[in-house]
């Protein structure tokens, strides 16, 4: 059986050399504060609150109803509704557009930030939201990103993804710009051709965003289990298969096969990708 590795384009997405286009242009980041990410539309996961801290707060008509919402990473902010506030008991979901207020804090006696010596805060005007369930894909894909978490449960979580199969394609390419932690602190091993050295080059330590996990998984989930007549145990250019620079596009084209299908039609790509002495194979 041939072991599945990390693809490439996994990699450089830890990194954060992938643009855009490889990991799908029109894709929205899914992030874990409001902060930086003024004037854009962006996802974000947490809980509605009733308890209740000062805010600034926009006068209508900008909206109908104001929220309070607790991001899954800590802290309070406001989100601003068309229409009344989603009845989730449990963790939601939200899309919408970040908006910077400024002017001076509600609360007594607390300084200005050092931005333009005004207060600031960021809001969430909310386009859409989605309650999470208790169980599933969805909820699977929260927990990848949730700090709470532990390393553990993050694990099962991705193996349930992965079982997922076809029906987890669409939900992980939605995640291929989320900027959440899945792994604090990780210790790279070296690159496989790295150049000689007299001493092994310092160890590289990162994060390892969501977004890594979820390029992960959709490459081991369209990878068949297939040994090649062609494999050798000699050295190759790269141990990456395939190389998909759209996933949305990709996606598109092959969302009505099922994953047997898609198996099958690859299989060919994996002799071509030991004839060529380990060239990664372009998937359009």
């Amino acid at each position: 059986m041939q072991k599945i590795k990390t693809s490439v384009i996994a990699s450089a997405l830890l990194l954060g050399l992938v643009p855009a286009a490889l990991a799908g242009g029109n894709m929205l980041p899914i992030v874990d504060y409001l902060t930086r990410h003024a004037g854009q539309k962006v996802t974000i996961y947490g809980r509605l609150t009733d308890e209740i801290h000062q805010h600034m707060v926009m006068p209508p008509p900008s909206h109908q109803k104001i929220a309070y919402f607790r991001p899954d990473i800590g802290g309070q902010t406001v989100i601003y509704l068309a229409k009344t506030a989603p009845a989730c008991q449990g963790p939601l979901k939200l899309v919408g557009q970040v908006v910077e207020l400024r002017g001076s804090s509600k609360r007594p006696g607390e300084p200005p930030s050092k931005v333009d010596q005004t207060y600031v805060e960021h809001q969430l005007r909310v386009e859409s939201s989605l309650c999470l369930p208790a169980q599933g894909l969805d909820a699977d894909l929260r927990l990848l990103g949730l700090e709470e978490a532990s390393l553990a449960q993050k694990q099962k979580a991705r193996e349930r993804l992965y079982q997922g199969g076809k029906n987890a394609i669409p939900l992980l390419i939605g995640h291929l710009r989320d900027e959440r932690n899945y792994e604090k602190g990780k210790t790279l091993p070296p690159p496989l051709n790295a150049p000689v050295h007299a001493s092994p080059p310092p160890p590289l330590v990162v994060n390892v965003p969501v977004s890594q996990v979820a390029s992960e998984l959709l490459y081991q989930i369209i990878t068949p289990i297939y040994s090649s007549a062609y494999a050798s145990r000699r050295k190759v250019y790269n141990s990456d298969l395939f190389l998909v620079k759209d996933w949305e596009k990709w996606w598109a084209k092959n969302q009505h096969k099922s994953l047997a299908q898609i198996h099958t039609e690859l299989k060919p790509k994996v002799d071509k990708y030991w004839q060529t002495k380990g060239t990664a194979q372009i998937l359009d």
